[in-house]
């Protein structure tokens, strides 16, 4: 190569590097900009330190959430499936029941996912005993001589041979995860409803409670999410086609993934692209929404079948989350000392009734006793956690319950060995307890367990910082809304005073949210009824640091009823002299059952569904 050349082409690679840079730096002046540019745009009192709000509940709030016992009804099944996939008959229950094993005849069909909402079911296999089931989920129906159906029923049995990938063993610096998540609960109905667990997690194991945790979005989708994923329902719908980056290192870090949840109608896997998990309870849920696959036991008395609970918080002769704790142990006990993701999401026994929380008390707490005598939270990670508190119902009415529906419960295990090795770990969860805490932050600390990040610096204040910040680093205590990523009308940090309903201002912001909640249903140009305001329940005056100097401007929580339809709804708006803005959205605090059942199943209506009355 000839001078000229040489000299030509250093000469082209510094302008292009020069070039380069200069793009690169106004990039950052731009981005920067943005940045200041949306950060004056946001109110101040979402940029102020928190104070939490704090009301202390009276014995009428207390009485609400009393009672709501209700019984599965109890009966030895005629079959099972043993610890080695062999399915069997369950003599002695059938002896007890006075009927005669010889007279059985039995079939199964294996459940099988067809797509993310339905299953299919195999033909009938003969059941002839003992016989290996290779899929993990079967119906199972007998017959006897004279032709009655005596006993039809699902059967699970984790199997390991499904799984095709390898599954290395767990370390003492690479940690099994274990979620047990209880949909709708705030921290406050956790210690009244979940008082056992809570005593034997916090004070005999030493788990941590964190008792800032805050909601950042309405509903399970937006905060499991956050913590699944770190992002936002907006970034998910983006993204749908990528894997999410925790469960990418899940996979690669050789962890087995066991996911249970008992409710059918599940939104996350539209929003994110979730792959198909290896060990998933979803099947037995879908099947059980089949009107044709009834769970039934004959009395061998009456010759009539029991009359089993129709309650959704069973499924037959058994409570869902004990089936879901039952199935999470199998996980266990099948992978001995290997690495582990379980998450189970229990929704039906608190999501519609707070009250029947106390009926998973006794077998959360022996799952938790049962994991920590086996030795399996040796190296486990244990949350208990949470999505947010009650949203309907008669205690979310309350002004107690709208503070702690903002609560939701969170409390983190984490081995001995990992509190001697890391101290400042264990001191950090101290610390974080009341600190201002996001399921953002939950999220990055699931990234530092699988990921194995457990020595990790301090995270650097630069512009690109992530919105979370691990609660195993310590979580500062001036922390602001705005710096955790919660909006205003999730924010705990107000304090708020009733005011009268007679003020001609309640009134006008009311009929301001009403027209409001007009508008989006006119927007999605579906048959939904036009609603008018029926009559105002409650008002309270919310107190921000802003507002403390500013007597212009006022912010109102109201309560109200529309009617057709008898809705009650809860608005925050803002009120100042040039306008009225409303803060959020509009929160529905009574159950609409079919009210919507016009709105199309889709996520873009999700949010639609809790404001539309259907005229048809």
């Amino acid at each position: 190569m000839n001078r000229k050349r040489f000299r030509r082409l250093v000469t082209q690679n510094c302008y292009v590097r020069r070039r380069f840079k200069r793009i690169f730096t106004y990039l950052i002046l731009i981005v920067g900009c943005c940045v200041y540019l949306l950060k004056k745009s946001v109110p101040a009192n979402v940029l102020m330190p928190c104070e939490f709000e704090t009301v202390a509940p009276d014995k009428a709030v207390l009485k609400l959430l009393q009672g709501r016992q209700v019984k599965c009804r109890m009966w030895q099944p005629f079959a099972y499936i043993n610890q080695s996939g062999h399915l069997h008959l369950n003599r002695t229950a059938i002896n007890n029941a006075n009927f005669s094993i010889r007279e059985f005849k039995c079939d199964y069909r294996s459940i099988l996912m067809d797509g993310l909402n339905a299953v299919k079911l195999s033909p009938r296999v003969k059941f002839i005993e003992p016989v290996f089931v290779y899929n993990e989920f079967i119906y199972v129906i007998c017959n006897i001589t004279n032709g009655n159906t005596v006993y039809s029923n699902f059967h699970f049995n984790l199997n390991p041979k499904v799984n095709k990938r390898k599954i290395l063993n767990e370390a003492t610096d690479q940690l099994s995860v274990v979620i047990i998540g209880f949909d709708s609960v705030s921290r406050f109905v956790a210690e009244q409803k979940l008082p056992k667990t809570l005593d034997f997690f916090e004070n005999s194991l030493g788990a941590y409670p964190i008792k800032g945790f805050t909601r950042i979005g309405d509903n399970t989708l937006p905060n499991l999410l956050a913590v699944l994923t770190g992002k936002t329902v907006l970034e998910s719908i983006l993204t749908a086609r990528t894997i999410p980056v925790l469960f990418q290192e899940v996979l690669s870090r050789g962890y087995i993934d066991c996911y249970a949840e008992d409710w059918a109608p599940y939104l996350v896997p539209f929003v994110a692209k979730y792959p198909n998990y290896t060990h998933y309870f979803r099947s037995v849920i879908l099947a059980n929404e089949n009107k044709d696959l009834h769970v039934s036991q004959l009395s061998s008395v009456t010759m009539k079948h029991i009359k089993l609970s129709t309650n959704p918080i069973c499924i037959g002769n058994e409570f869902k989350h004990k089936i879901i704790f039952e199935y999470s142990k199998q996980c266990f006990e099948k992978y001995k000392k290997k690495r582990k993701y379980v998450f189970m999401w229990n929704n039906q026994v608190s999501h519609h009734n707070p009250q029947s929380l106390s009926l998973a008390d006794e077998d959360t707490k022996q799952f938790i006793e049962w994991m920590n005598s086996t030795g399996n939270l040796k190296n486990t990670v244990l949350l208990v956690m949470s999505d947010h508190g009650p949203r309907y119902g008669k205690f979310a009415q309350t002004d107690f319950g709208r503070i702690t529906r903002n609560n939701p419960l969170l409390s983190i295990y984490i081995p001995h060995h990992v509190k001697e090795t890391f101290p400042t770990i264990a001191k950090n969860l101290k610390v974080n307890k009341n600190r201002l805490t996001t399921p953002f932050d939950l999220y990055e600390t699931l990234k530092d367990i699988i990921s194995s990040n457990l020595e990790k610096r301090e995270k650097e204040n630069n512009l690109f910082n992530s919105r979370g910040t691990s609660l195993f680093r310590e979580i500062h205590k001036q922390r602001s809304c705005y710096e955790a990523s919660i909006g205003e009308s999730y924010c705990p940090c107000y304090a708020s005073q009733p005011t009268s309903l007679a003020d001609d201002t309640v009134q006008l912001v009311t009929i301001f949210a009403v027209d409001w909640l007009n508008q989006i249903i006119t927007d999605h140009n579906v048959s939904c009824a036009h609603l008018k305001l029926k009559s105002v329940k409650s008002a309270r005056i919310q107190f921000t640091p802003s507002l403390r100097y500013d007597r212009n401007e006022h912010r109102y929580i109201i309560n109200f009823y529309t009617y057709p339809g008898n809705g009650l709804f809860q608005a925050i708006v803002l009120k100042d002299v040039e306008k009225i803005s409303l803060l959020g959205n509009v929160d529905r605090l009574n159950e609409y059952g079919n009210q919507s059942s016009c709105i199309p199943e889709k996520l873009a209506h999700t949010g639609l569904r809790k404001y539309c009355y259907c005229q048809s």
